[in-house]
């Protein structure tokens, strides 16, 4: 369960049909959605009008949806694709059997790791919705921001990070791997200079 303190609490059921009415979507990811689910709960409503924060620019309202699921690996595209096509912002609380995960869209699919215990409590210092969503989305991602800070610079600067991360372990095997000196000094070359980009992102 997300335990955030904020909103008013719904709890209404939500037909398999009605989630997935007027989203452009496969038969085949729908079909097999459908069966991977047990229940869809709207579990909670934060707008301005349930809550002491005022609209954002972009945000004007969020919305918590528990998902029972039969199976843990269940297919998470139709969550992206769901969150891409409404009007609101959407968290979505996966539940199998005691395990619990969090997935949020936004830009990129941010997902927690399976738990029993995963909560997202608040504890934040912004005004408005924009300002909840920049900390519910960083907290799932599982990366820093500030509220000055905007959520879309942060996302494709840790996109960036994360490249450069993957390409300085391929290279630091190669440089092991390799015999000949002349191909180590290039390859060495090359990893000192992603290395100073990474110091300075």
């Amino acid at each position: 369960m997300i335990q955030i303190p904020l909103g008013k609490t719904l709890n209404k059921t939500i037909p398999k049909e009605a989630f997935f009415r007027n989203i452009d979507i496969t038969s085949d990811i729908k079909n097999k959605f459908v069966t991977d689910i047990k229940k869809i709960t709207l579990a909670k409503s934060i707008s301005p009008l349930t809550c002491n924060l005022s609209a954002g620019e972009e945000v004007k309202e969020i919305n918590i949806i528990n998902i029972e699921l039969k199976k843990e690996e269940a297919d998470l595209r139709v969550l992206e694709k769901i969150a891409k096509q409404m009007p609101f912002k959407i968290i979505f609380s996966l539940t199998y059997e005691e395990e619990k995960q969090v997935v949020v869209f936004h830009n990129k699919l941010f997902k927690t790791g399976w738990s029993s215990s995963k909560t997202i409590q608040p504890e934040f210092h912004g005004l408005n919705l924009d300002d909840l969503w920049k900390y519910l989305v960083s907290q799932v991602g599982e990366f820093e921001i500030k509220i000055e800070e905007e959520l879309d610079e942060v996302i494709e600067q840790n996109v960036q990070i994360e490249k450069i991360k993957k390409q300085i372990a391929i290279l630091e095997n190669k440089i092991q791997r390799e015999k000949q000196f002349n191909i180590q000094v290039e390859l060495n070359t090359e990893l000192k200079r992603l290395k100073k980009q990474l110091e300075v992102m």
